[in-house]
């Protein structure tokens, strides 16, 4: 049986162009600040994956499909993989709580596609690669999986 490789071998090649400080610069940096880097680099993976800017994921309004589902995901990843709470992830992206609820239940009702399903898995083992395991919040981003 052929694996579907469903996450870009790029994924973790995070030389973007810059944007001007924004709602994701902003969190990003904040997440940053406090030494919780492993937030901004599960946001930038996910965000790759889909092709969307995490900026975009950042964006107040309600935006398009593709961008919504993308955010959400980085939701129900930042709850499920980092073990955040809901009020957290929420803060995190500038959303409510309930809000963060239903993106978390909406995935995990989608898990049961199995082709979905597997670009979790691979969503999460990239984002295993980027991060040491140390078992805690404040885990050291892997430099040498960027060169």
């Amino acid at each position: 049986m052929n694996k579907i490789n469903l996450v870009d071998s790029n994924l973790l090649d995070f030389d973007q162009p810059a944007y001007p400080p924004s709602r994701a610069a902003i969190a990003m940096a904040d997440a940053d600040r406090i030494g919780d880097a492993r937030a901004s680099v599960l946001v930038r993976i996910v965000a790759r994956s889909f092709d969307v800017t995490p900026c975009e994921m950042f964006h107040h309004s309600r935006s398009r499909a593709p961008i919504a589902a993308t955010r959400q995901l980085a939701m129900y990843m930042m709850h499920v993989v980092l073990g955040r709470n809901l009020t957290e992830v929420g803060k995190f992206f500038g959303r409510d709580r309930t809000t963060v609820s239903h993106a978390c239940i909406r995935i995990e009702d989608m898990r049961d596609d199995l082709e979905f399903d597997e670009r979790i898995n691979q969503l999460e083992h990239a984002f295993e690669q980027a991060t040491f395991k140390t078992g805690s919040k404040n885990s050291q981003i892997d430099e040498s999986i960027f060169q």
